[in-house]
């Protein structure tokens, strides 16, 4: 009883209102600061966990929507609302596109703020030895919503308007240095020219990253300021500026220690699951239901762990802002006007759980396993016949788009073989990837500037392996009598600036060579495939994508082909409910090939494709358990450390 009685006389002289000076730096955030911040937190974690899921909820379902809204306005004149590829980078480059940053980021920054406000109320209250309950903290800061947007604008604005000229310089090194041969080469050959351009645009980035930490440092107090003196949004960040002068390097490392803690918390629970995961799930089991509630169990673990960990760090984030801004100048406080007294905190933390909580919660959790188990039993997929495509021909095995890699493709049982499609300065239709040929034979000969002449004489086999010296660019016409009742042959429209008919010639050789009913067509750009659609509207088209801002499946296409990143559950659903299928790239592992699987892609585009026509085999062998191990357990992470266990290693 003494201890506790002391600990509270210790807490009553730590919040005491500080002045300006040394002494209300020494008496607010001394060197207890940490300890004090902890026992704060346990004596109202009840009310900070309620306050900061209102607070998260109010805000994705209130301010989330208007995203949308946004994206449907600015939008209007892009095809079937949607941006993709470099389309991205374009429009964000134009003054609509900048606008729409600045307000993406500014409902960003007000869901940040709003949940921040919240939580800072619940947290001054206790400084002051207040108790202030989650409904007074939510209205707290509903009340000062239109102040909180005002300064997400100004933060949004300023943060864009100092990074600009950073961007932009680093956008001019790449094209000085980066742009006399096709981007891929520089990737995967790594010439020194490419380490000089990464150097300065990673010193450019770097000074950017500095002076955006040097202005976040200066605003730390910014919403306290305008919560609790009712400053506006401009009078605090001005304030807040001189006050954290000649502090910034202690705030800084006082945000490091969060950020070092909240990284460790993480790393530790993720190390805990996957730890769990392994122990826990049965894979020698042959009961699926006992095997479904392990996996329940763990992925509810999971999910709860995630969540207490992102609520840690929300929550301690605004202790410590809170009690640096009370040590360091804050002369605010809750008014009895804007949050009427509800008594003052007893000493006793909010830390005890009682016995009934403890059997409810775990009737809760055994309910939510069973629950969740019955829902993962349901999601076992049944699979379909995935089409497997050999991308380039299976440039994993063979020089890419070459005639050996097609043969090598047709005796790995490919379903298809992806090519892709340009012109030459002779106008023939070449099967080539880059718009030069120095990745894949070190000369630096454009294609769109070469005539095929030229480009026989050049060895693009010799970099793959010794064996396929007499590797030549093959054109269009040679590949697909190549594979003419073998395989079919997806093609890829190419443009480097330099085709003046690719659509119409594309559209001849495929007649001609009677591969009509054995092709696909596919480009990055939509226009050349609307083009191309225009000559022959029955073919089948599809559209890839690496990035995408918009509803892909709104596109007038036959299917898609995405990045594993892009092709969630969602996006192949709707594009199925829309008749369109969905092809994702460039799977090269077996374990993320069953991931794709079990979410419902039509086909895997692969440099691989013996590996997936094995692993689809091998699928076809293993029993529901295993397959519901092998695609459950990815959600969670646990594939690596499972994939070497007898039961699922044929997955």
């Amino acid at each position: 009883m003494l201890k506790r009685e002391a600990k509270r006389d210790m807490l009553a002289h730590d919040n005491k209102q500080p002045g300006d000076g040394k002494a209300g730096e020494t008496a607010g955030f001394g060197k207890k600061a940490g300890r004090n911040i902890l026992w704060e937190f346990r004596r109202t974690w009840p009310q900070l966990l309620v306050t900061d899921v209102l607070a998260k909820g109010a805000g994705f379902v209130l301010l989330t929507p208007l995203v949308a809204v946004l994206l449907h306005i600015f939008l209007t004149g892009a095809d079937n609302r949607v941006l993709t590829n470099e389309g991205i980078l374009f429009f964000f480059l134009r003054p609509a596109g900048l606008v729409l940053l600045i307000l993406v980021g500014v409902i960003w920054a007000g869901i940040v703020f709003a949940e921040q406000a919240s939580l800072m109320a619940v947290c001054l209250g206790t400084a002051e030895n207040r108790r202030v309950t989650w409904g007074q903290a939510l209205r707290y800061s509903a009340r000062h919503a239109a102040a909180m947007t005002r300064l997400a604008g100004r933060v949004a604005v300023k943060s864009l308007l100092l990074a600009l000229p950073f961007l932009a310089a680093a956008g001019g090194v790449f094209f000085a240095f980066l742009t006399d041969h096709d981007i891929n080469y520089y990737l995967t050959q790594k010439p020194p020219v490419l380490w000089v351009a990464a150097l300065l645009i990673g010193g450019i980035l770097l000074g950017l990253l500095v002076l955006l930490a040097r202005l976040a440092l200066g605003w730390t107090f910014a919403l306290p300021i305008l919560l609790f003196e009712e400053s506006g949004p401009k009078e605090a960040l001005r304030s807040s500026q001189t006050r954290t002068r000649g502090r910034r390097w202690t705030i800084a490392l006082w945000f490091a220690g969060w950020a070092a803690l909240s990284i460790a918390a993480s790393a530790l629970f993720t190390w805990i699951v996957g730890f769990a995961g392994r122990f826990l799930i049965p894979t020698q089991s042959g009961s699926l239901l006992l095997v479904a509630g392990a996996v329940g169990a763990v992925f509810i673990l999971s999910s709860l762990g995630n969540l207490a960990i992102s609520f840690l760090a929300a929550v301690f984030f605004a202790l410590l802002v809170v009690r640096l801004y009370r040590a360091w100048g804050g002369r605010g406080g809750l008014k009895n006007r804007s949050i009427a007294p509800v008594g003052s905190l007893a000493g006793e933390p909010a830390w005890r759980i009682r016995r009934w909580t403890v059997l409810w919660g775990s009737l809760a959790a055994a309910a939510a396993v069973a629950v969740t188990a019955v829902i993962l039993v349901h999601s076992i997929p049944v699979d379909a016949r995935i089409e497997v495509v050999a991308h380039r021909g299976g440039a994993g095995v063979a020089p890419e788009n070459t005639l050996a890699a097609m043969d090598r493709a047709i005796a790995d049982h490919a379903d298809w073989v992806e090519i892709d499609v340009q012109e030459t300065a002779d106008g023939r239709v070449v099967v080539a990837h880059d718009m030069d040929l120095m990745r894949v034979s070190r000369v630096g000969l454009k294609i769109g500037e070469a005539t095929y002449a030229e480009l026989e004489k050049v060895d693009i086999g010799s970099f793959f392996a010794p064996e396929f010296k007499d590797q030549r660019v093959p054109t269009l016409r040679q590949v697909l009598d190549a594979c003419r009742g073998k395989t079919g042959v997806i093609i890829e429209l190419k443009y480097y600036g330099y085709n003046k008919h690719l659509e119409q010639r594309v559209v001849e050789i495929v007649e001609a060579t009677g591969m009509v009913s054995q092709i696909a067509i596919m480009s990055l750009k939509y226009e050349g495939i609307l083009r191309t659609k225009a000559l022959r509207p029955d073919w089948t088209y599809g559209f890839l994508s690496g990035l995408a801002v918009g509803d892909l499946t709104a596109l007038d296409v036959d299917f898609l082909a995405v990045t594993a990143g892009l092709a969630t559950r969602r996006l192949i659903r709707t594009a199925h409910r829309r008749g369109k299928k969905v092809y994702v790239w460039t799977v090269n592992d077996p374990v993320r090939m069953s991931v794709m699987i079990d979410r419902g892609v039509d086909g895997i585009i692969t440099d691989q494709a013996a590996l997936a026509e094995s692993l689809l085999a091998r699928r076809a062998r293993m029993t529901s358990v295993q397959r519901f191990v092998v695609g459950i357990a990815a959600r969670l992470g646990l594939l690596r450390g499972m994939e070497q266990s007898s039961d699922v290693s044929d997955a």
